[in-house]
């Protein structure tokens, strides 16, 4: 049997967003189920708004409220007891004097920091059975990806510019640190 020569042409587009969509669930579920399992005795959406907050720094309580899904009033409980824990710090908001701009603490950093070092470390104990060849490939498929959904939650978001900042500034503003962007 002759075996086909390999295609040098690009999958359709349509297949390549198929092949996303396929993998994001498991990716998604993988990275909340390890992030989760280190959120130190806070509720889920507490834990959600720390990482939101570390992953967009000085964000308003409006970016909290919409990624975690609910309202204002109930991400502003949220918050507050995230401030009352001492993990979350409000301050007036330098762009609009009606908003605050939202940060972590030192301690509210260290948890989010200490959830991702355990993800991350799961992930390697799971991605160590790949070859250094698919290593190399798996980290520039997400290097693309990131490229091409960053665009897009710009374009989505332009009426925010704190979120609207490409990910190469919000990463500098952490001292380079990953984003983290499921919770």
């Amino acid at each position: 049997m002759q075996l086909l020569s390999p295609t040098t042409e690009a999958p359709p587009v349509a297949a390549c967003a198929r092949e996303v969509l396929d993998a994001a669930p498991i990716l998604i579920w993988y990275v909340r189920l390890h992030m989760r399992r280190h959120r130190k005795g806070l509720s889920i959406p507490q834990f959600r708004a720390l990482v939101k907050i570390r992953n967009e720094p000085a964000a308003s309580l409006s970016a909290v409220a919409e990624h975690l899904g609910g309202s204002l009033p109930t991400a502003s409980r949220t918050v507050a007891t995230l401030v009352a824990k001492g993990l979350a710090s409000r301050a007036p908001c330098t762009r609009d004097r009606r908003q605050c701009a939202l940060t972590l603490t030192p301690r509210g950093r260290r948890i989010v920091e200490n959830a991702l070092a355990a993800t991350q470390a799961q992930m390697e104990a799971e991605l160590s059975g790949l070859s250094p060849a698919q290593r190399a490939t798996v980290r520039e498929a997400m290097a693309l990806l990131l490229t091409a959904f960053d665009r897009a939650k710009r374009r989505h978001t332009t009426a925010h510019a704190s979120i609207a900042a490409p990910v190469s500034a919000r990463r500098t503003a952490r001292s380079a640190a990953p984003a983290i962007v499921l919770s």
